[in-house]
């Protein structure tokens, strides 16, 4: 029998208004820049289908064939949140949630969507950079839990103005350890002083990498991380590269596939550092104390 994983990582979207050259979702492209506006494609008639629905009527390129209005958005790149609710409840009940992207706050419809995650006793966290967190107060008010990632790109004052209500709240603020943490680290660790703080690795190879150790390595990935991409897919691990194992849009779950996956997983794991399968295993374990009072 196969283990369910400790946490699926669930991206909402590929948008983000961050352009970082180790974007592990690749969010830093053209086509993710977010294009202003919140309305999903759907043929005339077709109004309350899936993108899975959509495609077994019109074609695989409906979309591309039928949208005149490319402002409209494609909705295999727009995770349903009532879907991604029923897929966990029926496989995964007692994951942690990660709601990703992208940058999840980005999308208008995020408090609804984790107040349906929440209503459902679904565990759920937060991944994100934190810039629309002062456009998103309702979050504040739902028992979730928070994981900042400050980029570069963010001027530090404005990230700690927006970041502040998070201080209080169940929460692991990070930074990646690229080239500008290591030549700045004193700063910004007296910066972050108060929240519950941790360097980073870069979830991509032949980047700068915090010191190894993965916590938990002697676990295979499909036991303690799966990620759902934007359009239902379930993989069995942080990596698009080996076959998906499940359809959140067609309540599928073949966990024994992740066996090939797993092998080179025990592998990656050490030699990257992954970023993603550390951050799974902070998120699960973190508790209380650590963000009463902060952690350096």
């Amino acid at each position: 029998m196969n283990p369910q994983p400790l946490t699926i990582t669930a991206a909402v979207w590929n948008y983000c208004n961050n352009n970082c050259f180790y974007c592990v979702s690749e969010s830093n492209r053209p086509e993710w820049s977010y294009k202003g506006r919140f309305e999903v494609f759907t043929p005339p008639g077709c109004e309350g289908m899936t993108d899975q629905q959509m495609r077994a009527r019109f074609g695989p390129n409906y979309y591309e064939n039928l949208c005149t209005d490319k402002t409209l958005l494609n909705a295999k790149d727009v995770m349903r949140f009532d879907f991604l609710a029923y897929w966990i409840q029926n496989h995964a009940p007692a994951a942690e949630i990660h709601l990703s992207g992208g940058e999840p706050l980005m999308r208008p419809d995020i408090e609804s969507g984790v107040q349906l995650l929440v209503d459902r006793g679904l565990s759920v966290s937060i991944l994100t950079n934190g810039a629309f967190l002062p456009k998103r107060p309702r979050l504040l008010d739902m028992p979730i839990r928070w994981h900042i990632t400050h980029h570069a790109a963010q001027p530090l004052d404005k990230f700690l103005k927006a970041i502040e209500p998070i201080k209080t709240r169940p929460h692991l603020l990070t930074r990646l350890w690229l080239a500008d943490a290591a030549k700045n680290r004193a700063r910004l660790e007296k910066a972050y002083s108060g929240f519950n703080f941790m360097w980073k690795g870069c979830n991509r190879p032949k980047t700068e990498h915090a010191p190894p150790g993965a916590p938990g390595a002697d676990r295979v990935a499909s036991s303690v991380i799966h990620l759902i991409t934007p359009d239902g897919r379930v993989f069995p691990c942080n990596s698009l590269a080996w076959p998906h194992i499940g359809h959140i849009y067609l309540d599928t779950y073949e966990p024994e596939k992740a066996a090939p996956a797993d092998l080179y997983a025990r592998r990656c794991i050490g030699a990257n550092n992954c970023g993603a399968y550390v951050t799974a295993w902070q998120m699960y374990n973190l508790k209380e104390s650590d963000f009463l009072h902060g952690r350096q």
